[in-house]
C-alpha cells in the first residue's frame, strides 16, 4: 500500500469522527456547527502531506453528512445528494485554505513566528472558510433543508464553525507533528489544554445563547398562536352563527320557499367568505317528540378533509313543534378561515385541523401549537410553515455571540501558541547562547593551541633555519670549490637542492602558523604546481590517483609562494577526504579572461585576466543547501571529529588577500570542483636569468657579524670572505656593541634578530646611537610579524635564513650602497 493511500485512509475516518462529534452540537437542521475541527484537520493534512490527499477530505465530509442525515431519519436521494454537495465544498475549501496559507506564509513554518502564525490562521480560517459555508448554505436552500429566512444565520454559523475549527485544530496538529517549534511534551500538552478549554467555553457560550433564543422564539410563537386562536375562534363562531341563522329561518317560517332560502344563503355567503355553501337537509324519519339533539360537527368525506373543507351542521325543529325537521349545513373552508389572521399588528397564515379527526399534524416551528373549542369541536392551530415563525438567529445577541466566539477562539489560539513559541525560543536562545559560549571556549582553546603551535613552530624554525643556513652555505662553498667538472659536484648540488626544499618547508610552516609576513613577489604558478607533484602524490596516499594538467607554459602571478602552496595542499586534502581515500584528484591550470566578472561565485571575481587553478574529485559532491556556508569558519561537511572547518576558510582568506576569487561547483554524485582565480601579471624582466654566486656583487669593506650560533657565524664569515669582505664576528648583542666601539672601520653589520640577552632590535638601537651612519642588515631564521613591522619602521633591510650566498651578497651590497635589500 502506497504512502498516499495509507494517509488518505487515515484522514477520511479522522475527518468523519471530528465532523460527527461537531454535528452533535449543530443548529437545526443539523448541518452547521459552531466549531468544526474537521476543517482544521483537513487543512493541516493537506499542509503537511500535500494536496494529493483531497480524496480523504471528500470521503470524510460525505460520510459525516450522510450519516447525520440518516440519524435524523432523513432518507432518500436528496440527503445523499446534499451530503455529496457539502463534501465537494469542504474539499475545495481545504485545498484553497492550504494554498492560501502557503502563499501567506511564503511556505515557511507558521509556528516559527507570530506574524506567520497570524497569517496562517487568517488565510486558512476566516478567509477560506467562506467557501464551504456559502456552498453548503446554497445546497441546503436548493434541497429545501432550510427556509430562506434561516439561510443567513445558517451561513454565519457554518462560516464561524469552520474558521474556529481551523484556528483550533490546524495549529495543534502542526504543533504535535513536530513541524512547529521544538518543545517538551509538557509544554505542548499545556498549550493543548488551554485551547481545548477555550473551545469548550466558546461552545458553551454559543449553546447557552442559542438555547435562550430558542426559548424566546418558542414563547413568541406561542403568543402569536394564542392571539391567532382567539381571532380564529371568532371567525368560526361567526360562520357557525350564519348556519344557525339558516336553522332559525326554517324553525320560524313554515314552508320556507326556495327564493327565501336563496336570499338568505347569498347574504350569508357574502358576509362569510370562508363558507363555501349553505344547505338545508330535511330530517327523515322525523325525530321523536321531545328530542333535543346538540349542534354536531358533520364529518366530511376523506377527500374533503384532505382539501381542508369541513361541514357545520345545526339541527332545526318544525315551527310550533318539538320535532326535528332537518339540519342547516354550512360547508366551511378552514384553510381560508386560517388565512390573514391579525396577529401582533400583521397578517399571518396558520394551519388548522380538528383534533378529533386530524390528530397532531407535526412540523410546527419550535413545537408551538394552540387549541380552541369552537363549532362543537376541538380545533388545533399551528404555523402554516417554519417561515411564519421568527427565524433562528434573528436576534442581535446571536450575531454578537458568533462574532465574540470567533474572536475569542482566534485570540486564545494565537496567544497560547505565541507564548509557547516564545518560551521555546527563549529556551532555544539560552541553549544557543550556552552552545555558543562552549563553541567560543573551544575556539579560544583552539586559538591558544594554534598560538602555541605557532610559537613552537617559530622556535623550531629559528633553530632549524640556523642549521640549514650553515649546511647550505658550507655545501655551496664546497660546490664552488669543486667546480662544475668535478665528479662529486652533482652530489653536492643535490644536497643544496634538498636543503633549499627543507627551507621552503620551514617557510610554509611559518606561513601556516601565521608567524611570517606574506612575501608578495612574481611567482610562476605552473612551476610551483608542477614542483609540488611528488609531494602531493605522497600526501594523498597510494589509493588516490593524482592527475596534474598544467600546460607547461609559465603562469605568472604576484603571490606568496608558500601561501599558494598551502592553498593547493588544503584543497587536495579536502578532495582526498571527499573520495574517502580511494578515487581520483585532478589538479589543472588554465588561463581565463573575464569580461564582466563573476558575482555569483562564493568569493566574487572582478573582470580581468586570471590563472585558474582547479582541484576536482569524483566524490559524492556537496549539497546545494550547504554550498553558501562552505567558506564559513568552523563549518564542515565531514563527520564529527574529522574536520576543523578551517581549511576552506584559510583558503578564502589567502585568496582574498591576493585579490583573487573562489568558486565551488558541484552536482552530486559527480564530485566537487574548486576553482581558484589568481590575478595574472606580466612576466618579470629578470626571471629567466637567476644570478649565481659567480655573478654576485663583491666588496672589500669590513663587516661585523653578530649571531649567537657559532656554526652560523663561521659560515657567514667564510661566505663573505669569499666575496672579498673583511669580517669581524661577535656572539651576542653586548659583545657586538663592544666590538663596534673598538672597530670604527666597520662599515656594516650583519645582525641576527633573535638572540638571548640583548636581542637584535635593542642591539640595533645601541649601535645606531654609537654610529648613526652605520648600515645594518638583519638576518634571522625566524621573524615574527610584530618584529618584522618594527624592522620596517626603523628602515632597515631584512633577509631570512637560510640565505643563498648570492642573495646574501646582493643584500649586503645594496645595504652598503644605501639601497633596498
Amino acid at each position: 500500500m502506497s504512502t498516499r493511500i495509507r494517509r488518505t485512509l487515515i484522514l477520511a475516518p479522522a475527518y468523519l469522527a471530528a465532523a460527527g462529534a461537531a454535528l452533535c452540537f449543530a443548529i437545526p437542521p443539523g448541518y452547521a456547527a459552531i466549531a468544526q475541527p474537521s476543517a482544521g484537520i483537513a487543512v493541516a493534512a493537506l499542509w503537511l502531506w500535500g494536496a494529493e490527499l483531497w480524496p480523504g477530505v471528500l470521503l470524510g465530509a460525505f460520510a459525516a453528512n450522510a450519516a447525520g442525515a440518516w440519524l435524523r431519519g432523513a432518507f432518500g436521494a436528496a440527503p445523499i445528494l446534499l451530503a455529496a454537495w457539502i463534501g465537494v465544498g469542504a474539499t475545495v475549501q481545504a485545498l484553497a485554505a492550504a494554498a492560501l496559507a502557503r502563499r501567506a506564509t511564503g511556505g515557511r513554518e507558521p509556528l516559527s513566528e507570530e506574524r506567520l502564525l497570524f497569517r496562517f490562521m487568517m488565510a486558512a480560517g476566516p478567509l477560506a472558510g467562506l467557501i464551504a459555508s456559502v456552498w453548503g448554505t446554497a445546497g441546503m436552500l436548493f434541497f429545501g433543508r432550510i427556509a430562506p429566512p434561516q439561510a443567513l444565520y445558517t451561513w454565519a454559523t457554518w462560516w464561524v464553525g469552520d474558521a474556529i475549527g481551523v484556528v483550533f485544530a490546524a495549529p495543534l496538529i502542526l504543533l504535535w507533528s513536530g513541524r512547529g517549534p521544538a518543545g517538551a511534551r509538557r509544554g505542548k500538552a499545556a498549550v493543548s489544554a488551554v485551547m481545548f478549554a477555550t473551545l469548550a467555553v466558546a461552545v458553551a457560550i454559543h449553546s447557552y445563547t442559542l438555547r435562550g433564543e430558542q426559548n424566546l422564539a418558542r414563547e413568541r410563537a406561542q403568543h402569536r398562536l394564542d392571539r391567532a386562536a382567539l381571532a380564529l375562534r371568532a371567525r368560526l363562531d361567526a360562520n357557525l352563527e350564519a348556519v344557525r341563522g339558516l336553522a332559525a329561518l326554517f324553525e320560524s317560517v313554515p314552508g320556507v320557499d326556495h327564493s327565501e332560502f336563496a336570499a338568505y344563503a347569498r347574504a350569508a355567503l357574502r358576509l362569510h367568505p370562508e363558507l363555501l355553501a349553505l344547505d338545508w337537509r330535511p330530517h327523515a324519519p322525523a325525530a321523536a317528540a321531545g328530542e333535543n339533539p346538540p349542534i354536531r360537527f358533520a364529518e366530511p368525506s376523506v377527500a374533503a378533509r384532505r382539501s381542508g373543507v369541513v361541514v357545520l351542521r345545526v339541527p332545526a325543529r318544525a315551527p310550533g313543534s318539538s320535532r326535528l325537521s332537518g339540519y342547516a349545513e354550512g360547508l366551511l373552508d378552514i384553510d381560508a378561515a386560517a388565512q390573514n389572521l391579525p396577529v401582533a399588528g400583521a397578517a399571518a397564515k396558520f394551519r388548522v385541523s380538528i383534533s378529533t379527526f386530524g390528530g397532531d399534524l407535526g412540523g410546527a416551528a419550535q413545537g408551538a401549537r394552540a387549541f380552541i373549542e369552537a363549532a362543537g369541536a376541538r380545533w388545533s392551530i399551528e404555523p402554516a410553515s417554519a417561515g411564519d415563525a421568527r427565524p433562528l438567529g434573528g436576534e442581535v445577541q446571536s450575531w454578537l455571540v458568533l462574532g465574540r466566539v470567533l474572536v475569542l477562539m482566534s485570540l486564545a489560539s494565537w496567544i497560547a501558541l505565541t507564548l509557547h513559541g516564545r518560551a521555546r525560543r527563549i529556551t532555544a536562545l539560552v541553549e544557543f547562547k550556552t552552545t555558543e559560549l562552549r563553541e567560543q571556549e573551544r575556539r579560544v582553546m583552539r586559538a591558544q593551541r594554534m598560538e602555541s603551535v605557532g610559537r613552537l613552530a617559530g622556535g623550531v624554525a629559528h633553530e632549524f633555519n640556523n642549521i640549514l643556513m650553515a649546511a647550505s652555505g658550507l655545501a655551496q662553498i664546497v660546490l664552488a670549490s669543486l667546480g662544475p667538472e668535478h665528479p662529486s659536484s652533482a652530489d653536492v648540488e643535490g644536497i643544496v637542492a634538498a636543503l633549499r626544499r627543507a627551507g621552503s618547508l620551514v617557510s610554509q610552516l611559518l606561513t601556516y602558523s601565521r608567524r611570517r609576513e606574506a612575501l608578495m613577489r612574481p611567482t610562476d604558478l605552473e612551476a610551483l604546481v608542477a614542483g609540488m607533484g611528488k609531494m602531493l602524490g605522497a600526501a594523498l596516499g597510494r589509493r588516490v590517483a593524482l592527475e596534474l594538467r598544467t600546460g607547461g607554459a609559465p603562469a605568472w602571478i604576484v603571490a606568496d609562494a608558500g601561501q599558494v602552496e598551502q592553498v593547493l595542499l588544503n584543497l587536495c586534502f579536502n578532495a582526498r577526504d571527499a573520495v574517502a581515500g580511494k578515487g581520483t584528484v585532478r589538479v589543472s591550470l588554465r588561463e581565463e579572461t573575464l569580461e564582466r566578472g563573476r558575482g555569483d561565485a562564493l568569493l566574487p571575481v572582478t573582470s580581468g585576466r586570471y590563472w585558474v587553478m582547479e582541484v576536482a574529485d569524483d566524490g559524492p559532491g556537496i549539497p546545494e543547501a550547504e554550498r553558501s556556508r562552505l567558506l564559513e569558519p568552523f563549518f564542515t561537511t565531514k563527520p564529527f571529529g574529522e574536520g576543523t572547518g578551517l581549511g576552506l576558510a584559510v583558503v578564502s582568506g589567502i585568496v582574498r588577500q591576493h585579490g583573487g576569487g573562489l568558486d565551488i561547483s558541484t552536482a552530486p554524485p559527480k564530485g566537487a570542483l574548486v576553482s581558484v582565480y589568481w590575478p595574472a601579471c606580466p612576466p618579470p624582466e629578470t626571471s629567466a636569468a637567476p644570478i649565481g654566486a659567480a655573478d654576485a656583487p663583491r666588496g672589500s669593506e669590513r663587516i661585523l657579524i653578530v649571531d649567537d650560533e657559532p656554526m652560523v657565524r663561521s659560515t657567514l664569515e667564510r661566505i663573505l670572505s669569499g666575496f672579498g669582505y673583511e669580517t669581524l664576528s661577535a656572539s651576542g648583542g653586548e659583545e657586538g656593541v663592544r666590538a663596534l666601539s673598538a672597530a670604527p672601520e666597520v662599515r656594516a653589520v650583519v645582525l641576527d634578530l633573535v638572540m638571548p640577552g640583548m636581542d637584535g632590535l635593542e642591539t640595533y638601537d645601541r649601535m645606531k646611537a654609537l654610529r648613526p651612519d652605520l648600515q645594518v642588515l638583519f638576518l634571522s631564521g625566524f621573524a615574527p610579524l610584530e618584529l618584522t613591522q618594527e624592522i620596517r619602521r626603523r628602515g632597515a633591510p631584512f633577509l631570512g635564513k637560510p640565505a643563498e650566498p648570492a642573495a646574501l651578497a646582493r643584500a649586503l651590497r645594496s645595504t652598503l650602497d644605501g639601497g633596498p635589500a
